[in-house]
Formats: structure tokens, sequence, C-alpha cells
């Protein structure tokens, strides 16, 4: 049987069970931190992989990586479109189709991609809110795909060692207390000791997020691994 859950620990001994059928759901396409499907929504994995021809534990760095740096692009396209700021525009439009175009979002490529081109037109007054809306459509899917990504993995059902999370929790706790004293030592120091309890993807994922000083949003990540845990930050 499978069960959806944050794969918050590293796995250590098991002992597998027999699988039962596969389905097509989103949640249940994601194996593994190291592991990815051939596609998600709005995203050809399988295609891109092809293209860079790079393994898919890297890749699902790239992916990662997309959704921490993409979190503002919808409001500072918008912000130009208000102030018709084409250069901006232009400038967002392009970053984003390369960006959808290295992960194999072809939908967020070609729709970045007219508004680009419109935002180049120099004949038209006024480029069509409608290219924006197309945008925003395909990007949140995108956006909404990888962070399931970051959160969800499909497990089999197996017996684990019982993890510690009385002292999981407290290291949370101490971490949090860094972060919010935005104190540097203190925070490389815990997240040096976390690295042996947190699987890759969500390592990397607040280690992006403390890199890019977004601390209230390393401490929402925190709360959500404590939560699952049956803990409270």
């Amino acid at each position: 049987m499978f069960h959806t859950i944050w794969k918050l620990i590293k796995p250590q001994k098991r002992q597998l069970h027999e699988k039962e059928p596969e389905t097509e759901s989103l949640e249940e396409a994601v194996l593994s931190p190291e592991e990815l499907p051939s596609k998600l929504p709005g995203i050809n994995i399988q295609d891109a992989l092809n293209t860079l021809n790079i393994g898919r534990d890297i890749f699902k760095r790239i992916l990662i990586g997309f959704l921490d740096n993409n979190k503002h692009t919808m409001e500072n396209i918008k912000e130009a479109f208000d102030k018709q700021d084409r250069a901006t525009l232009l400038l967002l439009a392009h970053t984003l189709k390369g960006s959808a175009a290295n992960i194999g979002a072809e939908d967020l490529q070609e729709a970045a991609l007219k508004l680009e081109a419109a935002s180049r037109e120099k004949t038209q007054r006024v480029v069509a809110y409608s290219l924006i809306e197309n945008v925003e459509i395909t990007l949140n899917q995108v956006l909404k795909s990888l962070q399931t990504l970051v959160e969800i993995s499909k497990v089999e059902s197996y017996k684990e060692i019982p993890v510690d999370t009385v002292k999981l929790l407290s290291l949370f706790k101490q971490l949090a207390a860094a972060l919010k004293m935005a104190d540097p030592l203190g925070i490389k120091k815990h997240m040096e000791v976390l690295k042996e309890y947190l699987d890759r993807s969500t390592l990397q994922h607040l280690e992006n997020q403390i890199n890019g000083y977004d601390y209230d949003e390393a401490l929402e990540t925190l709360k959500g691994i404590a939560e699952n845990l049956g803990g409270q930050m």
C-alpha cells in the first residue's frame, strides 16, 4: 500500500512489501528524492533529460532552483505590464522562456515566447493582457508541480528503525532560533548537523531559502516538517 508523506528523514534499514498497481496521480508519480517521473503537469522531464544529457538527481536540483527563482516572477511581470515598461517585460519574458526550455516546460516556454515577441513589437501600442494571463496559467501549473515534487513522495510500505523525533525536533528548534536571530554562524552549525537527518531534496530546498536570506520561508519549512513529525516549533 502506498501512502503520501513528506520525505523528511533519510531512509534507514527497511523491509519492502509487494507493490500495489500504480496510479497516474501527480503525488504517486514522485518516487524518491533521487528519482523523477518522466512527466509532471506542465513539464516533460524525459525530453529535457534527453536534451541536457544529465542525471535525474542533478536535474531535480535544477527543478528546485527554478521553483525558488520564479516565486515572484509573475508579480514582476504584472508590475512591468502595469507600467508598460517594455524593456523589463521583454527581459523577464526572455529569461523565463529560456528557463522553461531548460526544464522541459513546453507550454510555458511557448507562452513566454509570445509575450517576448509582443514586448519587442514596436508597432503594437499596448501588449495584450491575455498574453500575461497565459504566462500566469502555465507558470502556475509548473510551480505547482515543482512544489509537489519538493513536498511529496511516493513511499512503499515498510518498517523503519525508529527515529529519535524528540532529538530531531530539538535540532529544528535550535536552527529556528538561529534563523530568528539572523545568526549566520549558528545557522551554518545547525544545518551541518541536520544534513545527517534530512533527505537531499528537502535539504536543498531549505539551503536555497537560507542562502537567499528567506529566513521566514525557511522557518515555515521547518514548521511544516515538525508538524509532519507530530511536533510543534
